[in-house]
C-alpha cells in the first residue's frame, strides 16, 4: 500500500512540474509569436525610420489617449452604454456614475439594479457592469482603427510623403506589465522620389493595465462578499447618532423632563452626506503600496483606542499584493443618496410619555429607528510612475446598501478575470461546411439591409463570418450547437439569433434602426386644499422656468435583442439653448420610464425656523424651531419637484415616422406652498398617485 501511495504521489508531481512547464511554454509561444510582428525600427533603411518612428509616436498618443479614456469610464472607451442619472445615482437600472458635475458616466462595478425598495417585495438584485478583459482589448483596437489616421494627417516631416494604402487593422495584447498595440496599416511612404512600403508598426506601453484591472476586481469581490462599506456606514451612523445630534439614534431611551426633540429627514440626508464625505477617504488597503498607517497625535490620551480606530478598523485586506499601485476611496457630497427612515411625513421625534400626577411629573423619550441608506463610493486606482511619471488612474464605482440597519445582502457571486482567449483554428473558413443563408431586412420598411457584418459565437469561440449584399449572406458557417449569429450595422441595433449550425440552414432576420426623437415634458401638480393634497389630473402644465426633467427609458431584455437605455432633458426655460440631451434615440420594445424633475428656484425659497411650543406639564412649556437651522433651495441645491415611473411600449409602427415624444409626470411647486416645514409632505405622494392615475401618464408620439 505504501509503494503504490508513493507512486500516486511521484505521479502527481510530475504531472504539476509538466503542467508548470507546459504554461510556461504556452506563454514563451505566445511571446515569441508577438515578437516575430515585431518590426524593429533599427532594422528598417536609414531613409525610413524618421516616418516609422513618427507614426509610432502617434500610436502612442492613440493608446495613451485610449487608455485614459478606459480609466475615466471603468472601463469603457465610450460611455454610450452607461446609464446615469445625477439625482438617484442609485437608481434602478443606473449602471454609472457622474463622477464629477458635468463628466461622462464611470462604470458601477458592484451595483443594486433592483429598486431602492427592492427589500419590501424581496426582489432585490445586485449587478456588476464590469468588462472583461478581452472587450477592454477589443475597445482599445477599434479606438486605434478609428483614431490613427487623423494622427498621420499632421505628418509634416520634410522630404516625406505619407500615403495609406490600407485601413488600420490593430492587434492588441495586455500582458502584466505592458499593453501591447501592433498596428498592420500599409503606408507608401516617398522620400524625395523614392517609394517604400511598410505594413506593420509596433508600440509596447510599460502600463500594469492588467495588475490595476485585477485590483479593481479585488475590491470588488471584497465588498460583495463582506460588505464593508455596509459595515463602515453603519459604524457612521452609530458614532455620530444621538438625542442631541443631526441624526436620531436607532435605539436609546431619556428619563426625565426634558424638552421635546425633533428631526427633519431633509437635515438627516445632508448629515449624512457630510458624514460620508469625511469617513469614506479613511478607508485604505493593507496591500496597496500606498497604505498608510496613522499614528497618534501627541494630544491623544488613548492612544492605541486611537491607531486602532483610525487604521483597523478602517482597512481591508485582499488576497494579493499590489506594491506598484494605490487605491482611494471617496465620496463627494453631489451625490445624493437614497434615505428613508421609519418616520412619517418629514419630521421624525421620539416615542414619549409625560404625566403631570401631583406632585411629581415624569417623562421619557424613545427612540426606534431603523434607517435605509444606498450610495456610490469611488474608488480610484493609480500608478504614480505610469506614462513617464505622470500617472495613471483607473476609476470604478461600487454602491453601499444598508435597510433597517443592516448590510442589504445578496448571495455571494465571485468576479472572475477569465484568461484572454487566443484565435483557434476554429475560425479558419477553409474547415467550414455548413451551408448558410441569412436574409437582413430593415423593420419598419422591409427593405434589404447591405455592409451588415455577421459574427458567429460557438462556446468560447467567436468568428467573423461575412457582411451581407443586397440584403443577404450565402455562404459557409463553423459547425455548431448551440450558437449565436450577431448581425451589426453603424446604423442599427445589433441583434442576436440563436441558430444551430449542423446541417444547412436558412434565417430572415428584422434589424430596426435608431430613431431620434425631440423631447417634451408636462407636469400633473399636487395642490392643497385645507389639511388634504389633491391631484389636479385634467390639467397638464408646462415646467416652470426654473424647472428641468430629467428622462430616462430602460428597454426590457428580450430574445435577440440588445439591452438599450436613452437619457434626456426637458428644460422649462423655453428660450435655453437646446443641446444634445433635447434628444433621444429610441428602438421598438416595451421600456420603463423614470421621470426625475428638480427646481433651481429664483429666488431662492427657504423653509425658516418656525418656533413652535409644546406643553410639557406642570403648568410649563418648552418652545424649539423646526427646523433648526433655514432650509434653503437655489441654483446650487436644487429641489426634486417630480418623481414618475411607468412602463411604456413602443410598437415598430408607432416609431416608424415619430419626431416628438411628450412625457407626463406628477409634481408639486414650493412656490405655491406655505413656507414651512409641511410643504415637503408632497414628496411622498407622488408614488401613489402615480399608480392611481397611470391612464394619464402614458407618453404620446407624435
Amino acid at each position: 500500500m505504501k509503494a503504490q501511495a508513493t507512486v500516486f504521489i511521484l505521479l502527481g508531481i510530475i504531472l504539476l512540474i509538466g503542467g508548470a512547464i507546459g504554461g510556461y511554454y504556452i506563454t514563451k509561444t505566445r511571446e515569441q509569436r508577438t515578437e516575430t510582428l515585431l518590426p524593429k525600427i533599427s532594422e528598417l533603411p536609414t531613409e525610413l525610420q524618421p516616418a516609422a518612428s513618427y507614426y509610432q509616436d502617434c500610436i502612442r498618443k492613440v493608446a495613451r489617449d485610449g487608455l485614459r479614456k478606459l480609466g475615466e469610464h471603468g472601463g469603457y472607451i465610450t460611455t454610450k452604454g452607461l446609464i446615469t442619472n445625477p439625482y438617484e445615482p442609485t437608481g434602478k437600472n443606473v449602471n454609472a456614475v457622474n463622477w464629477l458635475p458635468n463628466t461622462e458616466g464611470t462604470a458601477y462595478w458592484h451595483y443594486l439594479s433592483s429598486e431602492n425598495n427592492c427589500e419590501k417585495t424581496g426582489t432585490c438584485e445586485y449587478s456588476s457592469h464590469r468588462p472583461e478583459l478581452s472587450d477592454i482589448q477589443k475597445q482599445l483596437e477599434e479606438y486605434v482603427n478609428s483614431n490613427i489616421e487623423a494622427c498621420i494627417q499632421n505628418f509634416n516631416l520634410p522630404g516625406y510623403k505619407i500615403k495609406p494604402e490600407s485601413q488600420p487593422k490593430t492587434n492588441v495584447r495586455i500582458t502584466p506589465k505592458t499593453v501591447i498595440f501592433v498596428v498592420e496599416h500599409a503606408l507608401k511612404i516617398d522620400k524625395q522620389g523614392t517609394p517604400h512600403t511598410i505594413s506593420q508598426f509596433y508600440y509596447e506601453e510599460p502600463l500594469n493595465l492588467k495588475e490595476i484591472y485585477q485590483l479593481a476586481t479585488d475590491i470588488t469581490n471584497k465588498q460583495r462578499e463582506d460588505n464593508f462599506l455596509e459595515h463602515k456606514t453603519q459604524d457612521i451612523i452609530d458614532a455620530y447618532a444621538g438625542l442631541d445630534s443631526e441624526l436620531p439614534p436607532t435605539n436609546d431611551i431619556r428619563i426625565g423632563l426634558s424638552a421635546p426633540v425633533f428631526w427633519t429627514k431633509i437635515e438627516m440626508i445632508k448629515a449624512i452626506q457630510e458624514m460620508l464625505k469625511n469617513n469614506i477617504p479613511l478607508i485604505q488597503v493593507l496591500n496597496t503600496g500606498d497604505y498608510n498607517f496613522i499614528t497618534a497625535p501627541a494630544a491623544v490620551k488613548d492612544k492605541q483606542l486611537y491607531e486602532k480606530t483610525m487604521n483597523w478598523d478602517n482597512a481591508i485586506m485582499l488576497q494579493n499584493t499590489y506594491n506598484d499601485l494605490g487605491a482611494d476611496f471617496l465620496y463627494f457630497d453631489s451625490y445624493t443618496p437614497y434615505f428613508d427612515i421609519n418616520c412619517r411625513g418629514q419630521v421624525c421625534r421620539p416615542e414619549g410619555i409625560l404625566t403631570d400626577w401631583f406632585p411629581i411629573p415624569f417623562g421619557f423619550q424613545r427612540t426606534r429607528f431603523a434607517y435605509d441608506v444606498s450610495y456610490p463610493v469611488m474608488v480610484e486606482i493609480y500608478n504614480p510612475e505610469a506614462f513617464n511619471r505622470q500617472g495613471y488612474y483607473f476609476r470604478i464605482f461600487i454602491e453601499a446598501n444598508i435597510r433597517n440597519n443592516r448590510a442589504l445582502t445578496a448571495e455571494y457571486q465571485e468576479l472572475i478575470t477569465p484568461p484572454i482567449q487566443e484565435e483557434s483554428e476554429y475560425c479558419e473558413q477553409t474547415k467550414w461546411e455548413t451551408k448558410t443563408e441569412i436574409t437582413l431586412k430593415d423593420g419598419y420598411t422591409l427593405q434589404p439591409i447591405n455592409d451588415a457584418g455577421l459574427v458567429y459565437e460557438c462556446g468560447q469561440e467567436k468568428c467573423n463570418i461575412g457582411k451581407t449584399t443586397n440584403g443577404k449572406f450565402e455562404g459557409k458557417m463553423p459547425t455548431c450547437i448551440g450558437g449565436t449569429l450577431t448581425a451589426l450595422h453603424q446604423a442599427y441595433q445589433s441583434i442576436h439569433y440563436p441558430i444551430d449550425t449542423d446541417t444547412n440552414t436558412k434565417a430572415e432576420l428584422e434589424m430596426y434602426s435608431f430613431k431620434e426623437v425631440e423631447i417634451d415634458a408636462k407636469t400633473y401638480l399636487i395642490e392643497k386644499s385645507g389639511n388634504t393634497y389633491l391631484l389636479d389630473s385634467q390639467n397638464p402644465r408646462e415646467l416652470h422656468k426654473n424647472e428641468e426633467a430629467i428622462i430616462t427609458l430602460t428597454r426590457q431584455e428580450q430574445t435577440m435583442q440588445e439591452p438599450h437605455s436613452t437619457a434626456g432633458r426637458v428644460k422649462g426655460d423655453k428660450f435655453a439653448q437646446k443641446d444634445e440631451l433635447s434628444k433621444i434615440r429610441l428602438l421598438p420594445g416595451k421600456y420603463e420610464v423614470r421621470i426625475i424633475a428638480t427646481a433651481k428656484p429664483e429666488p431662492p425659497w427657504t423653509i425658516p425656523p418656525d418656533n413652535r411650543c409644546y406643553d410639557t406639564g406642570w403648568f410649563s412649556e418648552d418652545c424649539f424651531d423646526i427646523p433648526k437651522e433655514e432650509i434653503r433651495f437655489d441654483k446650487d441645491k436644487p429641489f426634486p419637484t417630480g418623481d414618475t415611473t411607468l412602463e411604456w411600449e413602443i410598437t415598430p409602427n408607432m416609431l416608424k415616422n415619430a419626431k416628438k415624444a411628450t412625457f407626463k409626470y406628477i409634481g408639486y411647486r414650493l412656490q405655491e406652498l406655505p413656507n414651512k416645514i409641511e410643504a415637503l409632505e408632497p414628496m411622498g405622494k407622488q408614488e401613489e398617485l402615480s399608480t392611481i392615475h397611470a391612464n394619464k401618464l402614458e407618453p404620446e408620439l407624435e
